[in-house]
């Protein structure tokens, strides 16, 4: 398949918006690849030399992710993260005084969320939640809650007014899952009810938010056994009558993707032989494990829709000849995401309700330009990009 590399014209609205505010960042028309296969559209953003990968989706198609940047001596790779509606691009600063951000969920209102890092020993902490705002492209931190210490914020509703995560504190040691809540003058952040305190699992488990904003899930801890062994389970929250009640689903500790209004939670457990499986559990605590694509050992549901599609990665064995490959459920049925057939690696990360999904694919540039260093004898280009899918009627 020959691809031909164009640019959008810039967006309007994004680029004059940003314009007005002052704003300094640079905004950028992407290079945007678009491709048309059986029932499907691909926009792929060519905004890498390496590697990019869209990783949230929100329900207007807009996309939030990162790209793989290097120094000026080519030599050190770090991760830039943009947005973009697909016609204007922009990379997100860095919050103040700190050397690393990282955003993972969008809304439909163009808030993200997500930290902000520094070198570990610094007196005012080295973790902060952030929250990112489209209007005038600028960083907020979050407060923890009062009297801890840190906080990291991990999803965000689809108006953008609730914000989950984890506030962190000493003396006596406590991690605990919160909700933040936009009021008329500021961010307030709510602990929700727990049976302990201290909750580790959840700093790599998640705490996730339905789009509606009254339903929330997280792993947290029921006993503390023998030799420092922590036992979390599966809770949920429901937001009823002004507060936060919770409810046990399941014993399985379980690292969370995402939710959708009904209740329904994806994303992936550690089976006995120690192998990722893909999952699915509903309101009630019924469990469903993902069917696998054909020759791959391990995945991860990463993303759900109102009508319950869900979006995910499985993994070949490790090795030369092994790699990830995106893949959809419903209803049972496990199949792959359809991609231009010269495409040997993809992955999944979101989809919104009307089906549009994010994520990352190899795509191969049969044409080289000039600036391209492969000769003939290599072969043609292949980058790992960001791309969104939108499916068609054949």
């Amino acid at each position: 398949m020959t691809i031909q590399l164009r640019s959008l014209p810039w967006c309007f609205s994004l680029a004059c918006l940003l314009g007005t505010l002052g704003c300094a960042q640079e905004i950028a028309p992407p290079q945007v690849l678009n491709l048309e296969g059986s029932g499907f559209q691909l926009r792929v953003f060519d905004n890498s030399d390496t590697l990019s990968s869209a990783s949230a989706i929100n329900s207007l198609g807009h996309i939030l992710g990162f790209r793989e940047t290097v120094d000026e001596s080519g030599n050190i790779f770090s991760r830039t993260y943009f947005f973009s509606d697909g016609q204007s691009s922009l990379d997100l600063p860095i919050l103040q005084d700190f050397s690393n951000t990282e955003v993972t969920a969008l809304s439909d209102a163009g808030i993200a969320v997500g930290f902000a890092s520094r070198a570990v020993g610094n007196p005012d902490g080295s973790l902060a939640a952030i929250v990112w705002d489209l209007k005038n492209n600028q960083l907020t931190r979050l407060a923890p809650f009062p009297g801890d210490g840190i906080c990291h914020a991990q999803d965000v509703s689809a108006d953008g007014t609730r914000i989950t995560g984890y506030t962190t504190g000493s003396e006596p040691s406590r991690l605990r899952p919160c909700v933040w809540t936009l009021t008329e003058k500021s961010w307030e952040c709510e602990v929700l009810p727990t049976i302990k305190k201290f909750n580790p699992f959840l700093m790599s488990s998640g705490v996730v938010i339905s789009p509606d904003g009254k339903r929330i899930a997280a792993c947290i801890t029921e006993r503390f056994l023998e030799n420092g062994i922590v036992d979390s389970s599966l809770y949920a929250w429901e937001y009823k009558d002004g507060k936060w009640d919770p409810s046990k689903l399941t014993s399985e500790q379980m690292h969370l993707r995402d939710i959708n209004n009904d209740g329904i939670i994806v994303g992936r457990i550690t089976q006995a032989n120690g192998q990722k499986a893909p999952c699915v559990i509903d309101w009630s605590g019924e469990l469903t494990l993902i069917d696998l694509l054909p020759n791959c050992v391990s995945g991860e549901a990463m993303g759900i829709n109102k009508s319950g599609l869900v979006v995910g990665v499985c993994d070949e064995p490790s090795g030369p000849e092994g790699g990830p490959h995106a893949f959809l459920w419903k209803a049972g049925k496990t199949t792959p995401l359809t991609l231009p057939k010269d495409t040997l690696y993809s992955s999944a990360s979101a989809v919104n309700d009307v089906g549009q999904i994010a994520g990352l694919a190899d795509i191969t540039f049969a044409e080289k330009n000039s600036e391209d260093t492969q000769t003939e004898d290599t072969g043609p280009l292949v980058k790992s990009l960001a791309f969104v899918w939108t499916p068609t009627k054949n």
